[in-house]
């Protein structure tokens, strides 16, 4: 790889790290806030960014006691196998059909 294009990767990368950061410390910061409330805050600002990693948002939201902020977040990790990590704060997949139907076929065998 072109050290160029490492630098560029490089610094892209602690670009998300630092929305990351700053999306989990909003969600600590917005304890009283409704759920869709702040997921809007949150999606409005990110998601003109690639590359985001809402499962570790949700994560946090998720650590935080915002158990439905956390569902809400997952819905737009693209990566359907890093929403697995956080099936235990969905109360039922017939509540959440799209994360279910993503991260089953994330883990199913092929």
């Amino acid at each position: 790889m072109h050290k160029t294009a490492y630098a560029d990767k490089t610094v892209l990368d602690y670009c998300l790290q630092v929305l990351v950061h700053w999306a989990c410390q909003k969600i600590s910061a917005s304890l009283q806030q409704p759920d869709d409330q702040l997921k809007d805050t949150l999606t409005g600002k990110l998601q003109k960014y690639r590359g985001i990693r809402y499962s570790l948002i949700a994560g946090h939201a998720e650590s935080v006691g915002r158990k439905g902020l956390a569902t809400l977040l997952l819905e737009y990790e693209t990566c359907a196998a890093d929403q697995v990590h956080l099936f235990p704060c969905i109360k039922s997949s017939s509540e959440h059909p799209y994360i279910s139907r993503q991260g089953i076929q994330a883990v199913a065998p092929s």
